[in-house]
């Protein structure tokens, strides 16, 4: 998501011709980067990067190499007891934010040492669900969240043959009006628990990075989890030449069932996954040109 920081420089630099401004953070890996001065206030600096969702983005301004904080901004402690502001990013568009859904912040810090080997993009109780439910009482492991995934969607295929059952006793002539209201009354309950698995797999799931257990592995991004078929939709995020992808390109999707999650695919940790996230950032300003060649001549087109 991109966001723009502005800073508007102390008092005492005001009378100094010529003043270096930069910004360090955590989206800039703490390496100084120049801001640029805003035209309509002449005080005022500018800087607009692109931040992962679902994070909370720390920051500080560089002016002339001496550290500050905009005291007009949210700033709080972090991890290293350093003062800095931060910016949170939510994971979901404003519109869903708005609508509650509890997923939308996640917001811890980014570079947190608690968070580096988490699961990405895992809401709070959703985390605490999979701790109760784990073998070894601990979610941040991502052996652990395919066994999650694995365990629901198997969960979801029972619920669903269940439920088939039912509907085919439910239409059957010959079952009592007794028996059969209390089949649908089943058939409904199961209707409601496969619904609300449906809503935690899409929390987890939704926006994942993952990647092809083979050798030459394949990267994907979450697009969905389809509760009507009990799958999940990734989307290629590169090309086997190495080429970002357009997300419009819907040739690029694919469906994979609880097994295929068990044992085709890999979840990442959030320093992995923000890694990938960085390196497609950079590649989207990459052009890829291609040359036909005039046989006739051997000059390029």
């Amino acid at each position: 998501m991109k966001i723009t920081i502005e800073f508007d420089v102390p008092a005492q630099y005001h009378a100094e011709e010529d003043i270096d401004v930069n910004i360090i953070g955590t989206f800039t890996q703490w390496i100084p980067q120049q801001m640029e001065k805003c035209e309509s206030f002449p005080n005022r600096y500018l800087y607009q990067s692109n931040m992962q969702r679902g994070f909370k983005h720390r920051y500080q301004f560089l002016v002339n190499g001496n550290e500050h904080i905009d005291e007009s901004k949210k700033s709080s402690v972090n991890f290293t007891e350093s003062k800095t502001n931060y910016v949170m990013v939510p994971l979901l568009s404003l519109e869903k934010l708005h609508k509650g859904d509890i997923s939308a912040f996640m917001c811890q810090d980014i570079d947190s040492p608690a968070l580096l080997d988490y699961p990405s993009f895992v809401p709070e109780e959703i985390a605490k669900m999979m701790k109760k439910e784990s073998s070894d009482n601990s979610p941040d492991d991502n052996s652990n969240i395919t066994e999650f995934v694995v365990s629901k969607m198997q969960e979801c295929s029972q619920i669903l043959d269940r439920k088939n059952y039912l509907k085919e006793r439910i239409d059957d002539k010959s079952v009592k009006p007794g028996e059969k209201q209390t089949m649908q009354s089943q058939h409904k309950a199961l209707d409601t628990e496969y619904c609300k698995i449906g809503r935690i797999l899409k929390k987890v799931l939704l926006n994942r990075i993952v990647h092809t257990k083979e050798y030459d592995s394949t990267i994907f991004e979450i697009a969905d989890y389809v509760s009507s078929q009990n799958n999940i939709k990734a989307r290629r995020v590169y090309d086997q030449n190495k080429i970002l992808l357009e997300p419009v390109h819907f040739g690029n999707y694919v469906t994979y069932s609880a097994s295929d999650v068990e044992n085709k695919l890999q979840f990442l940790s959030i320093r992995e996954e923000a890694s990938i996230r960085m390196e497609m950032l950079k590649d989207g300003h990459i052009f890829k040109i291609k040359y036909q060649i005039d046989t006739s001549t051997g000059e390029n087109e």
